[in-house]
């Protein structure tokens, strides 16, 4: 049944992206995010682009479901900015239905740009580049961009990283806002995705396969961050958010790659 998804994978291929897995599912498990910006280039060097896309979406869903699960859902902050969940689930919805109108490369620069102006007003705390919570309705902003460009591009999760950040909550109620808003708003990308008929059976089975080993790299992941210092843990996140700035500039100016 999986053979037309697998391949010709040899054995040695599918246990070395088993342990590369697992060790994501870990910074998964840690910050709360950063498992697409090191499992694509994993997924896509095993499977052809159009099951590699698939088997993605499904694995990192499951992954934000288990870093849920191992986490809570954080219901008193859920209650405390409901606009903000709400906003994201309907964003998620209009992102995954309007995402041919938008201009994907030009996309992944402003949010390369935004992620930069982020980290230097966090860090310069400069006049210019007020805090997130400073803006107007930044519950409701930030759940509408950020539900909309998970919809669209599955890259959602800076806008909630600094959201969340500028609420001042613990690393366990923020890695559990991260994991409850992307499991929400990627499930609103998947059912469609399901029901156009986007993914086989086959892709549903590898997906599920892949999840096992992040699954135990985000509950070691989690268990582990409860040693980790606050400083050193914002560190770790400021760390990853220039890595995906970086990333996010390069496909935005090398797009045929």
């Amino acid at each position: 049944m999986i053979e037309p998804v697998l391949g010709d994978l040899s054995l040695q291929l599918v246990f070395i992206a088993a342990i590369c897995l697992f060790f994501i599912g870990g910074i998964k498990g840690i910050v709360g995010f950063g498992t697409g910006l090191f499992a694509v280039p994993v997924i896509s060097q095993l499977f052809s682009p159009e099951i590699a896309l698939g088997l993605l979406t499904i694995t990192l869903w499951l992954g934000n479901v288990q870093l849920t699960a191992e986490d809570g859902i954080p219901t008193h902050l859920v209650a405390k900015y409901k606009g903000h969940f709400i906003t994201s689930v309907i964003g998620a919805f209009l992102g995954y239905a309007l995402f041919t109108l938008l201009p994907e490369t030009g996309f992944y620069i402003v949010l390369g740009v935004y992620i930069i102006g982020y980290l230097i007003a966090r860090n310069y705390d400069s006049a210019m580049l007020p805090s997130v919570m400073d803006w107007p309705n930044s519950d409701i902003l930030s759940g509408s961009i950020g539900g909309a460009i998970m919809g669209a591009f599955l890259s959602g999760g800076p806008v909630y990283v600094s959201y969340y950040q500028s609420l001042d909550i613990s690393k366990d109620e923020f890695t559990a806002c991260l994991g409850f808003v992307t499991t929400l708003t990627m499930g609103v990308r998947l059912i469609p995705m399901y029901g156009a008929g986007e993914f086989t059976l086959a892709q549903t089975l590898v997906g599920f396969g892949l999840f096992l080993p992040l699954a135990a790299g985000v509950s070691a992941g989690s268990r582990t961050r409860a040693y980790i210092p606050r400083k050193p843990f914002n560190r770790v996140v400021e760390g990853l958010l220039l890595i995906v700035a970086f990333n996010l500039f390069y496909k935005g100016f090398v797009p045929h790659i």
